[in-house]
C-alpha cells in the first residue's frame, strides 16, 4: 500500500471518529445549554446536512480539475473552521450554524474524494470501509465519555485537537502526491498551463450540468429509482437517531445520560456491522429489493417501539434490532445500483444520486420532525416519523409489485 493511501485512510479513520463523537451531541447541546427551541435546534441541524446535500456532486466534479489533494486539503481546511467556530461558539452561540456549513462542506469533500481516490488509486477500498467502520464505532463512545465527564467545551476542544491533525494529514497527504505526481494528477502550475481559469470554470460547469442531465435519465430506471427512494428514507432514519430527534429523546424526554446515547448508538453500528456479514446470503433468499424493502418496514416498527420504551435494556435492545434492520441497506443498495447500470460512469452517477437523494433525506427529516417535536413533544415526533417510515415502505411495495404486474 502506497504511503499517501495510507495517510488517506489515516484521515477518513480520525475524520470518522470526529464526525461520529461530536455530531449526536450538537442538537442536546444546542437546546439543554445554548437554549435553543426545538424548531431552531432543527434548522441548525439542517444547515449541517442541506450543505452536504447541495456540495456533493459538484465537489465530486471540482476534484476531477482540481486534483484530488487539493480536495482533501480544502476539506482538512474547512474541518479545521468548523472546530474553531465550534470551540468559540460559547461565547456567541450563532457561530454554531456557520461552523455547521464548514463541518458539511468538510465532511462532503472527505466522504467523496477519498473513496474515489482510493478506489481509482489502489485496491484497498476494503481496507478502507472496515478501518473506517471502527471509527464509527468508537467515535460516540468516545465523544459521550468526554461529554458526560467533562462537559461540551472539552468535547469541542477535542474535535479541535482532531481537526489540527487532520489538516496536518491534508498537508502531508497534498506534499505526497504532488512530490509523485500520482495517478497523472497535475500540479497547480500544469493545471493552470492546460486549462486558463475562465476555461477551467466552464468545464466545471459543463461537466456538472451534464452529470445533472445524466442522472436524471438514470432516475427512469425502476431499480435506480427505488434505489434513491430508499435511500432518501433510510438517510432520514440515519439523521434521525445518530443527530437530532433520538439523542435529544434520550437525554431530555427519557432523562438519560449522554454516555447513554453514545451506547445506543454504538449498539446501532455494531449491529449493523455484523449483519452485513450475511448480506450475500440474505439477499439469495429473498432478492435485492424485497430484503430493502422489508429491511425499510422494519425500521419503522421498530423506531415507534423505541418511542414506547423506557427501560435501558429494552432501548438497548432495540438498537441492535434497529441496526440489524437498517444494516442491511449499505451493501444491498450498493449491489442494486451496479445491477442497473453498465459503464463505470453511470455507476458513479447512480452512487451520486444515491448520496444526494440520501442527504436530502436527511435534511429534510431533521427539519420537520424537529420542528413536530418543539410543537408537540419529542416523543410524538419520533413516533410519527416511525409510521411515516412504515406508510412510505408500504407504499414503495405497492409500487414494486404493480410494477412487476404491467411487466407480465
Amino acid at each position: 500500500m502506497r504511503d499517501n493511501i495510507k495517510v488517506l485512510i489515516a484521515f477518513a479513520t480520525l475524520a470518522s471518529i470526529s464526525n461520529s463523537m461530536l455530531l449526536p451531541y450538537i442538537p442536546v447541546y444546542a437546546k439543554a445549554e445554548a437554549g435553543m427551541p426545538l424548531a431552531l435546534v432543527g434548522y441548525l441541524v439542517f444547515i449541517y446536512y442541506g450543505t452536504e446535500m447541495i456540495t456533493r456532486i459538484p465537489i465530486g466534479s471540482i476534484g476531477e480539475y482540481s486534483g484530488h489533494n487539493t480536495m482533501v486539503i480544502n476539506g482538512g481546511l474547512a474541518i479545521l473552521l468548523a472546530a474553531s467556530l465550534y470551540y468559540t461558539s460559547e461565547i456567541f452561540w450563532p457561530l454554531l450554524f456557520l461552523g455547521q456549513i464548514f463541518f458539511g462542506i468538510g465532511f462532503s469533500v472527505t466522504w467523496v474524494t477519498i473513496p474515489s481516490f482510493i478506489t481509482k488509486a489502489d485496491s484497498s477500498l476494503s481496507i478502507y470501509t472496515s478501518i473506517v467502520g471502527l471509527g464509527w464505532l468508537f467515535g460516540p463512545l468516545i465523544g459521550g465519555s468526554v461529554k458526560q465527564g467533562l462537559g461540551m467545551e472539552a468535547l469541542f476542544l477535542l474535535f479541535l485537537f482532531f481537526s489540527i491533525i487532520l489538516f496536518l494529514m491534508s498537508m502531508l497527504f497534498y506534499y505526497l502526491v504532488s512530490k509523485r505526481n500520482f495517478l497523472g494528477e497535475a500540479s497547480e502550475k500544469t493545471l493552470k498551463k492546460r486549462f486558463p481559469t475562465a476555461l477551467t470554470l466552464f468545464c466545471l460547469v459543463e461537466n456538472t450540468v451534464g452529470s445533472f442531465k445524466e442522472s436524471i435519465k438514470l432516475i427512469k430506471r425502476d431499480k435506480i429509482l427505488i434505489s434513491i427512494l430508499i435511500s432518501f428514507i433510510m438517510f432520514m432514519s440515519f439523521a434521525i437517531s445518530n443527530a437530532s430527534v433520538l439523542p435529544i429523546f434520550v437525554v431530555d424526554y427519557l432523562g438519560y445520560s449522554d454516555f447513554f446515547v453514545a451506547i445506543f448508538v454504538a449498539v446501532n453500528t455494531a449491529a449493523a456491522s455484523l449483519i452485513r456479514l450475511k448480506a450475500n446470503y440474505i439477499v439469495e433468499k429473498g432478492g435485492k429489493v424485497k430484503t430493502l424493502l422489508i429491511s425499510t418496514l422494519l425500521t419503522g416498527v421498530i423506531i415507534v417501539a423505541v418511542s414506547y420504551a423506557t427501560n435501558k435494556f429494552a432501548l438497548l435492545f432495540l438498537s441492535s434490532l434497529w441496526g440489524i434492520a437498517g444494516g442491511l441497506y449499505l451493501p444491498v443498495v450498493f449491489g442494486l445500483i451496479a445491477d442497473a447500470t453498465h459503464k463505470e460512469k453511470e455507476r458513479g452517477l447512480g452512487m451520486g444520486l444515491r448520496g444526494t437523494f440520501g442527504t436530502a433525506g436527511s435534511a429534510i427529516g431533521v427539519l420537520v420532525f424537529l420542528n413536530i417535536g418543539g410543537i408537540f413533544d419529542i416523543k410524538f415526533a419520533l413516533e410519527v416519523f416511525g409510521l411515516f417510515m412504515i406508510a412510505f415502505s408500504v407504499g414503495l411495495t405497492i409500487y414494486w409489485e404493480l410494477r412487476k404486474r404491467y411487466l407480465r
